[in-house]
Order: structure tokens, then sequence, then C-alpha cells
């Protein structure tokens, strides 16, 4: 297993459509700051920066990861050609091996037939490239549908990101996820999660946890990827860090949580898998 950080553990830092730092943290720095860590995998997902850069500054970007020895994997959402083909053109530049893919996205709703026939068309010139198409179970589609979704495409270019907490949306308790989808599995987004009633006693609600500090059984999600791990499965750091009271505050908290999670992560590897990467 390789150990890594998603750009999603950055959330705040870089900024969105309802939060924008004073100075937005860029990839460069980025990439910096996961080797800082001691980290040598750096999955960056849906960033409007890297679409926007030109042959040679990718080329750059990819030359300052490899100085940092920070392995880059990619990420994007909303699956057409069209989009897959951008996206592994970058992975080419960059060297990625991964290409993590969220099936929806704002004006992009395929139904199953048309998903299924947009990666079995991609699925080769991914597979002649040595990228994979990982699709990420998210919000929208239960975890048995991705599971025969993959069956369909039947390619060893397109497999299962594995996030262990997004199908709590659809229903579903992590190691149900975890069980369906191991078999498929090429990419895993490692984040945890609280449930916590509503202040005003009105439901409640799923928030996040830095790993280790909510409900995710870390110890039985990594037995059962150690089973289904080819030797180079990234385990991705994620989080859902929610807004402070303000900006420093809301920062701090995000990079606080990032490097809580990592240093927990990797013990829990450690402890299992001697031969992990971090």
């Amino acid at each position: 297993m390789r150990l890594g950080i998603g750009s999603y553990a950055y959330r705040w830092a870089v900024g969105t459509s309802t939060f924008q730092p004073k100075q937005p943290l860029l990839l460069p720095e980025m990439i910096m700051g996961t080797a800082a860590l001691g980290c040598t995998l750096l999955q960056i997902a849906d960033s409007e920066e890297l679409v926007t850069m030109s042959r040679t500054q990718l080329k750059e970007l990819r030359g300052l990861a490899a100085d940092h020895n920070v392995h880059l994997q990619l990420g994007t959402s909303g699956a057409t050609v069209d989009r897959l083909n951008t996206y592994l053109a970058i992975a080419i530049e960059l060297k990625a091996d991964v290409v993590r893919l969220v099936l929806h996205s704002p004006g992009i709703d395929p139904a199953s037939d048309v998903v299924c026939k947009i990666l079995t068309q991609s699925a080769q010139a991914y597979a002649d490239a040595g990228v994979t198409i990982a699709v990420e179970n998210h919000f929208l589609m239960p975890s048995q549908k991705l599971a025969s979704l993959i069956e369909q495409v039947d390619s060893p270019a397109v497999g299962i990101c594995l996030d262990t907490a997004n199908s709590i949306i659809c229903h579903e308790w992590p190691m149900q996820t975890i069980s369906t989808l191991a078999p498929y599995v090429r990419n895993v987004h490692l984040k945890d999660y609280r449930l916590e009633p509503h202040p005003e006693g009105v439901g409640g609600r799923i928030v996040g946890a830095p790993l280790g500090d909510g409900l995710l059984d870390v110890n039985a999600v990594l037995a059962v990827l150690r089973g289904h791990d080819r030797g180079d499965l990234g385990v991705i750091i994620e989080q859902w860090c929610p807004l402070g009271s303000d900006e420093e505050t809301t920062i701090r908290m995000e990079t606080k949580w990032r490097e809580q999670s990592f240093l927990f992560a990797s013990q829990r590897l450690n402890a299992g898998d001697s031969g992990v990467r971090p």
C-alpha cells in the first residue's frame, strides 16, 4: 500500500466557491506541503488550476513533484469521453497512474448505460498508457450498482476508488460498502466521520472527524483492503473538516486534522504491513 494525501485535505486552503482565503494554496505549495509531511503520494482532484496549465507548466509541476519525491495522481468529476481524454493527456504529462472519476457533476448526470459506454470507449486508451480510471462511490449510486458497472465494463484499466464514508448517504454503513467494492478497488479515500445529534433535538447529521477520532474502524478497513492490494494500492487521506469561525481558525484546524490523520494512518499501516510506503 502507498499512503497519500488528497487535495480535498487542503479544501479550505485552496478555496471553494463559498470560501476564498486571502492567499489560496497553489499546487506547487501543495506538493511541498505533502513532502513536508513525509508523504510521497498526492492525489490532485477537481483542480481548476491544473486544467488551465500549459504543457510546459505541467512539465514544471511534474519536475517539482519528482524533486520532492512526490508521486501524483489525478481526479475529475463528470463522466464524458472528452473529459476522460483530457485527463488522460494530463496524467501522461504528470506520469500519474490513476484518474479518480466521480460520475456526476453539475450539468452531467449520465444514466448507467451511458456511463458504461463512456468507460468502455475510454478504457483501451487508459490501458495502453498504464493509467487506471478509478470510479468513486459518491452520493448518488449504491455500491452494488457500481460493482455491476465495473463488471459490465470488464477492463483492467477501470476499477473503484473506494471512499470509506461517502456511501453513508446511500444508506450503507462503511463495512457494507467496503465488502461490496473491495474486489474492484484500485484506489482508496480514507476518511473518518461522526454522527451527532442536532442541537435542537430534531434529528442528527454526519460530520467529519480526524482519522482515528471518529466511528470508522480503520483496522478493519485496512484488513479487508490488504486482501485486495496488488502492491501499489494508493490509500489517500481525505477529510470533512468543518469551517471555523474565521479564515485563520479554519486553515489552522484543517492543517491540524491533516497532520493528525496522516500520522494515525502511518501508524496503522506500519503496524499491519511492513511493506507500506509513506
